[in-house]
């Protein structure tokens, strides 16, 4: 969001800074200010240091398109920070990427008609597989401290989980979109170890 960068960008500047301070964006708030939210993974990632800043490009294949439009089947996006034999810039707050990784994304435009991770790390989620084969969806916010006072209109979606941070991938996809039915999560049924009848009258004899 556009009015969360400055503190982003003061905490780049500070190289004591934990953390940046920002409001934390309901996952309704986040939907609604994004103008394109998308599943995909990275298929390049290249750092390039402009004017003494660092900037990463990174570009995604889109698997889905769950909100907005896309004008191909990959997207671009260019962030502050990153690394170069000579310079290195973190900004902290700003989302970290591995090339293959499969993500959802909430993109929205900036002033300058760039699109860019939407509440800095809360606008990435990463996908993976847990051990029942469920596709999970978890972002990583450690870096982001939260403050409570805005006056920012806040956007809460119905049925909503009370924690958004790690939850099924479908039951996200329905989140952004406006439906909502349960999803079941998938268990593997425990295996019962079967040990032999105990019977202590004949072991004594």
């Amino acid at each position: 969001m556009r009015f969360l960068l400055p503190l982003a960008l003061c905490a780049a500047l500070w190289g004591s800074a934990q953390a940046t301070s920002v409001k934390r964006v309901e996952l309704g708030t986040l939907t609604e200010i994004s103008e394109v939210v998308f599943l995909g993974h990275v298929v390049d990632q290249s750092v390039k240091a402009e004017n003494g800043q660092v900037w990463t490009e990174l570009t995604f294949d889109i698997d889905e398109i769950w909100k907005g439009k896309a004008q191909s089947s990959r997207i671009k996006i260019r962030q502050l920070g990153g690394f170069t034999e000579e310079l290195q810039q973190i900004i902290v707050g700003y989302p970290q990427f591995e090339l293959g990784e499969r993500v959802v994304l909430f993109l929205e435009r900036t002033s300058t008609q760039r699109l860019v991770v939407a509440g800095l790390s809360m606008g990435k989620y990463h996908v993976e597989s847990d051990r029942y084969g469920n596709e999970i969806a978890s972002r990583d916010t450690h870096d982001l401290s939260f403050y409570k006072k805005d006056h920012h209109p806040v956007v809460y979606l119905k049925n909503a989980p009370q924690n958004i941070e790690r939850l099924p991938l479908e039951q996200l996809k329905a989140l952004v979109q406006n439906q909502m039915p349960p999803v079941p999560l998938q268990k593997a049924e425990p295996q019962l170890l079967r040990l032999p009848a105990f019977h202590p009258e004949e072991d004594a004899k």
